[in-house]
């Protein structure tokens, strides 16, 4: 089975619209027999497992002791817990066979500029990373390309996609 990791932010509620978001991205990778790893906790997190869950699919959480939460979602096949936060995300990643991220905060951005970096080390065999949510991302990439220090190889490793569907088919598509 091919694991796909869903960073995306903590702090949604269910009523949020990327906690909604998650949801549908943990369907949509589920059903396409994709197994979901996320850091074990709410929003986001919740989110794509709980979905995954709910039609069948297989379901990785990766928490870790050193934060000051005591609780973790309910929806894991299997919990791996870490010791220290670099640990969280070095595990997130080595475990992934690629990545989504949703709209997120300070640890989200970690973890997305971590996977990125890794796609430019590890080119040409590097795991695929999309985003989902152009308006969110949008902003970013521009002020990034705004200062002309990553080059034009590394751009073509990060992809952005308006819907989950697009994101979905195109990991399909790529580790197939």
């Amino acid at each position: 089975m091919r694991w796909i990791a869903v960073f995306g932010s903590g702090g949604v509620g269910r009523a949020h619209p990327t906690y909604k978001l998650a949801q549908t991205v943990g369907t949509l990778l589920a059903e396409a027999g994709f197994g979901v790893i996320t850091g074990g906790y709410f929003g986001v997190m919740e989110a794509a497992s709980r979905a995954a869950k709910d039609v069948g699919g297989r379901v990785r959480s990766v928490p870790c002791r050193e934060f000051s939460r005591d609780q973790i979602h309910p929806y894991a096949d299997e919990i791996i817990w870490t010791s220290r936060y670099e640990d969280r995300i070095r595990t997130l990643i080595a475990l992934a066979d690629g990545f989504l991220v949703l709209p997120g905060g300070i640890g989200t951005m970690a973890e997305l500029f971590y996977a990125w970096s890794l796609t430019q080390v590890r080119a040409p065999r590097h795991k695929p990373l999309g985003c989902i949510d152009t308006e969110f991302f949008r902003g970013l990439v521009n002020w990034l390309k705004s200062y002309d220090y990553i080059q034009p190889p590394d751009w073509e490793r990060l992809h952005i996609f308006d819907r989950p569907e697009e994101a979905v088919n195109w990991l399909k598509s790529v580790l197939r």
